[in-house]
């Protein structure tokens, strides 16, 4: 029987670590900045692009790292509830409905307020 893989040829577990920083780095970097501030982001999600959204992706790059390259190669369910609540918004508001919320906006389909937010 033949082995069948997902992966591109060359690229090793290093491709999602290398993403996940490569993407964390970018939201920190002035052109980012630049970028949010040509779409007249307010504060509160440029913040968020720019601060919280890294952080939480170190977080969870941590945990996946730990579970690929440690000696369990696990992740523990009190370890991973804290992340999948943050992601997912369950008790707080989760990032990726935020993320989708601020595609939206950017995009011009519509903001918090029901308008589009371009005029």
């Amino acid at each position: 029987m033949r082995s069948f893989s997902l992966g591109m040829r060359g690229c090793g577990r290093s491709t999602t670590t290398r993403g996940f920083r490569d993407f964390s780095s970018a939201l920190r970097r002035a052109f980012f900045k630049e970028f949010m501030t040509s779409q007249n982001l307010d504060c509160d999600d440029a913040r968020f692009l720019s601060q919280h959204l890294p952080r939480a992706l170190g977080n969870l790059l941590e945990l996946r790292n730990k579970a690929e390259h440690g000696p369990s190669k696990t992740w523990h369910r009190d370890e991973v509830a804290p992340v999948l609540r943050e992601f997912l918004g369950i008790g707080e508001p989760g990032i990726l409905p935020r993320l989708a919320s601020l595609s939206k906006e950017l995009t011009g389909q519509t903001s918090r307020g029901g308008r589009s937010r371009k005029p």
